[in-house]
C-alpha cells in the first residue's frame, strides 16, 4: 500500500487513525523477527512513529523513537547488508474514528507522550527496549483497540513496555 493509497483510504478531513504496520527484519532474521511502527493519520497529515536501531536519524528523533524516518508505507530491507530492494509494510490492525474516539485518544497519546517514552535512549535487539517495546508500550495504555503484535515481535515483553 503505498502512501497515495493510504491517504485514498484513510485521509477523511473529519476522522483520525492509527494504523498498525510490520515488516519483517532483513534476511537472515526475517524468519524469527519483525519490526513494527504506527502511522497516525489527522486531517490527511500521516505521520510515521517507530524506535530505530540507531539514534538521531532524522530531524525528529528523541534518542531511538524517530518521526517519520521513513515513508509511512515502507518496510525493512531484504538483505541486511544491501541497499537494494525493501519490503512494503503489511497493515495488521488500524482503529479510526471522530474526536473523542478511541483513534483521536490513541493520536493524541502518540503524538504527546512518545517524547516521554521511558526507553527511547536505549536501544537493544534482544531482549529489548527495541522498536517492538515502543509499540506495545503504546498498545498497553490502549487495551480497548485490541493491537496484538504477532510472536515475531522479539522484545515486546520487555519491561519498558509496562503502561
Amino acid at each position: 500500500m503505498t502512501s497515495e493509497e493510504l491517504v485514498a483510504r484513510f485521509g477523511s478531513d473529519e476522522l483520525f487513525h492509527v494504523l498498525l504496520f510490520t515488516t519483517p527484519l532483513p534476511f537472515p532474521l526475517n524468519l524469527v523477527a519483525s519490526h513494527p511502527w504506527f502511522v497516525t493519520i489527522e486531517q490527511r497529515k500521516m505521520k510515521r512513529w517507530e524506535v530505530w536501531q540507531h539514534a538521531g536519524r532524522c530531524e525528529t528523533s528523541w534518542g531511538h523513537l524517530h518521526l517519520n524516518l521513513f515513508k509511512p508505507e515502507q518496510g525493512m530491507r531484504i538483505f541486511y547488508f544491501s541497499k537494494g530492494k525493501r519490503r512494503s509494510g503489511k497493515l495488521i490492525a488500524s482503529v479510526s474514528g471522530e474526536k473523542g474516539s478511541l483513534a483521536a485518544s490513541m493520536v493524541n497519546f502518540i503524538e504527546t507522550e512518545s517524547a516521554n517514552y521511558s526507553a527511547a535512549k536505549r536501544y537493544r535487539f534482544f531482549p529489548g527496549p527495541n522498536s517492538n517495546t515502543y509499540v506495545q508500550w503504546v498498545i498497553n495504555h490502549f487495551p480497548e483497540a485490541g493491537f496484538r503484535l504477532p510472536i515475531s515481535c522479539v522484545g515486546k515483553s520487555h519491561s519498558s513496555s509496562a503502561a
